[in-house]
């Protein structure tokens, strides 16, 4: 029985890689733990994802957003496009639209115009937004066009 006990501690010691030393010295035990780099595994995931850096810009200078109504006519008929453009420096990251149509007719061309208006100003300088025409709704690129102007000014 103690020698069943000396060869269990024995492999226990082995393990850990704990050198047999006399009594009266202190031991430490310590346990390494094997680091698996990617190019190593042989199964399961192997590709790992990157993790880029991330900048964090001071949000006094880089980020805001700049609003501007526009009030404009339709065959006489009175309408009005308010429009807010959150900036990163001067890249667009983000556009709002509250638009007040005259008639049924406007409202259809300014909910197409707000469908497709995003992907032509999302991610660019807003000193190159310059838009014609977006979905067929001239009167509303022009009242969009107007407020992004007035935007541009005071970059």
């Amino acid at each position: 029985m103690v020698l069943g006990l000396v060869f269990g501690v024995s492999v226990i010691l082995y393990i850990f890689d704990v050198p047999i030393i006399p009594s009266s010295t202190q031991i430490t035990p310590t346990v390494s733990i094997p680091t698996i780099i990617p190019s190593q595994q042989t199964g399961g995931i192997t590709n790992i994802p990157s993790i880029a850096p991330t900048t964090i810009l001071p949000t006094s200078t880089a980020l805001r957003t700049l609003s501007e109504t526009v009030n404009y006519s339709v065959r006489r008929i009175p309408e009005n496009m308010a429009v807010s453009i959150m900036l990163n420096g001067t890249t667009v990251t983000d556009l709002q639209l509250s638009q007040n149509p005259g008639s049924g007719e406007s409202a259809g061309y300014q909910d197409a115009f707000a469908a497709e208006i995003k992907s032509y100003v999302i991610g660019k300088n807003i000193k190159d937004i310059n838009v014609s025409r977006i979905a067929g709704a001239s009167y509303t690129t022009d009242a969009f066009m107007q407020a992004i102007k007035k935007m541009q000014t005071n970059i």
